[in-house]
């Protein structure tokens, strides 16, 4: 099946927008690919309350820029902005929500991480906006970082 799947997505719009645990099983046993599903959250993160449903899988193919903004000890902002791609070639298949991206610079792109303290989680946007973002830094006086600057 393939991202936005009619069939995938009729099922679901049937059932009231939820997963049936059939779906649920199907995609657990590799019949619906992990990429392409949709499945409720089954973790119980905020005070016992369930978040679903919740995209499981590969976002949409192609470029994305991933974005990282944090806030130094003396006060001042920084942002991590990196660019890469996805496709069918960099999914790893795993039953997570995300974009297994591929970056031109990935060791670069670890040590920036590791050097200015940005978490591991991030923000990630379809296509290109670094140019965008290094305006908007500009703009507000915040320290662009990202591996793709000579």
């Amino acid at each position: 099946m393939a991202p936005n799947d009619e069939v995938l997505l009729k099922e679901i719009s049937n059932n009231g927008g939820r997963v049936s645990e059939d779906l649920k099983e199907r995609i657990l046993a590799a019949k619906v690919r992990v990429n392409d599903a949709l499945a409720e959250h089954s973790v119980l993160r905020q005070v016992g309350m369930k978040i679903g449903p919740v995209h499981i899988g590969q976002f949409q193919y192609g470029k994305k820029t991933g974005i990282n903004l944090i806030r130094d000890r003396s006060g001042k902002f920084k942002m991590l902005a990196f660019t890469g791609e996805n496709s069918k070639d960099t999914a790893k298949g795993m039953l997570y929500s995300a974009a297994d991206v591929k970056v031109k610079n990935y060791r670069r792109l670890n040590q920036l991480i590791l050097e200015h303290g940005f978490s591991h989680h991030l923000a990630m946007a379809f296509g290109d906006i670094s140019r965008e973002l290094k305006i908007l830094c500009d703009y507000y006086d915040i320290e662009c970082i990202s591996p793709d600057q000579d």
